[in-house]
């Protein structure tokens, strides 16, 4: 498709910056539907490339605005939009200079840069129950952590009293995931599937297809980097530095984190592989991590190829 107007979109709670290439200039529009849809009227949607910076939430009203009115549209991966801006030389940062930048960023590089797609309602539903568990999961654990320490004897029972709502809560979310999941065919054969790999149960299998759905659609190298489990070279010259992990979704680490806990213990081929880093002097968090991309690229291949082909997983 051949575009001629790049545009760039900054994003905040109240308001979006928004720079056109064909116009050369800049506007400012309230972050609502009935404001973006008015201003982006004037403009053709099969000519426009638009690139709209990911803030994680409050882009969402512009990406479903503009997608629903057929343009096209790419969501940042902000780091490599960030890069990409600060090679232009730029020493000031400003909202108007942000939708500059991103509009230049389309233009040189929408060849490759993926365009956004909706996720259905019940997509969405589901997403937004799980990641609320894991925030609801995250608190509950750091307050029973406070618990251990000496200096809460005067709170305690009112800590204990909030970690059994968070419990009912908890049940209530976890409940509501099973529901939806259930309604969709789709997941819960995927799900019937990964439960077989030995470790991972239906909680871990419902997660980690809603935080990553491009599960089985990607080879095992592009999941792993997704997750934020491939380790990153770190040479130059003679030096060979430490292989690094993390840039990527912490949910999904997160999701695999007790799934690849209990597969070292019953899963042969995350075991085998755990007790060989061991012995050869990596750390126990080393070995932790490279068992979880294990898991994850197993998880990969078994909805990518519809079945199980490797037996010491089951």
């Amino acid at each position: 498709m051949c575009f001629n107007n790049f545009i760039g979109i900054d994003v905040s709670k109240d308001k979006i910056d928004i720079f056109s290439t064909k116009e050369n200039s800049h506007f400012t529009v309230k972050n609502n539907t009935k404001e973006i849809k008015k201003f982006f009227k004037k403009f053709n949607a099969l000519e426009c490339f638009v690139v709209i910076e990911n803030t994680g939430a409050y882009e969402k009203i512009c990406l479903e605005t503009l997608s629903s009115m057929n343009f096209t549209v790419h969501r940042t991966d902000n780091r490599k939009a960030k890069h990409f801006i600060q090679s232009l030389g730029k020493q000031a940062k400003t909202d108007k200079l942000d939708a500059r930048g991103l509009a230049l960023y389309g233009k040189e590089r929408h060849a490759e840069l993926k365009v956004y797609i909706p996720e259905s309602p019940e997509y969405e539903a589901l997403r937004e129950l799980t990641l609320f568990l894991i925030q609801l999961k995250q608190h509950r654990a750091s307050l029973k952590n406070e618990l251990q320490s000496p200096g809460c004897s005067y709170i305690k029972n009112d800590i204990e009293n909030v970690i059994k709502m968070l419990d009912i809560q908890i049940d209530n979310i976890k409940s509501k995931i099973h529901e939806a999941t259930k309604q969709n065919q789709e997941m819960t054969e995927k799900n019937k599937l990964l439960t077989q790999i030995k470790g991972v149960a239906e909680t871990t299998a419902t997660n980690v297809q809603v935080l990553l759905p491009e599960l089985g659609k990607l080879s095992k190298k592009e999941v792993a980097s997704l997750a934020g489990l491939a380790p990153c070279a770190n040479d130059s010259g003679k030096h060979r530095g430490y292989r690094f992990t993390g840039k990527g979704r912490e949910s999904v680490r997160m999701a695999l984190h007790m799934a690849t806990m209990s597969a070292i213990l019953c899963n042969k081929k995350i075991s085998n592989k755990y007790n060989e880093l061991i012995a050869r002097g990596k750390s126990k968090m080393v070995a932790l991590t490279a068992c979880k991309r294990i898991l994850l690229i197993t998880m990969n291949a078994v909805v990518r190829d519809g079945e199980i082909k490797d037996p010491r997983i089951l």
